[in-house]
């Protein structure tokens, strides 16, 4: 007894165009929905960059009266005299 297949297709997976068919058009429009907000998410984007740059910049007078405050706590600033800090830490390191 010879156990031959004669059925080609026996085996695999049925095919169903049908199926197929339906799968493209949900495909396609998926793909042109994230197309489209990328679209406008760069069309957007592109119009808040112009905008920054067109804004102008002068400096109000209130913040430079800031900035100069900011910049005598600066200089009053103590840090002490930190070479002889740093010696004394090389010196307890030598010491380990």
């Amino acid at each position: 007894m010879d156990n031959y297949n004669t059925n080609p297709n026996m085996g695999s997976e049925p095919t169903n165009p049908v199926a197929g068919s339906k799968k493209l058009p949900v495909i396609l429009a998926v793909a042109g929905v994230i197309v489209a907000a990328g679209l406008v998410w760069w069309w957007l984007g592109g119009k808040e960059v112009g905008q920054k740059a067109i804004a102008p910049t002068a400096t109000p007078e209130g913040q430079s009266a800031e900035t100069a405050d900011i910049n005598a706590d600066l200089n009053e600033i103590n840090a002490g005299d930190l070479d002889a800090e740093f010696n004394q830490v090389d010196q307890d390191l030598n010491s380990l």
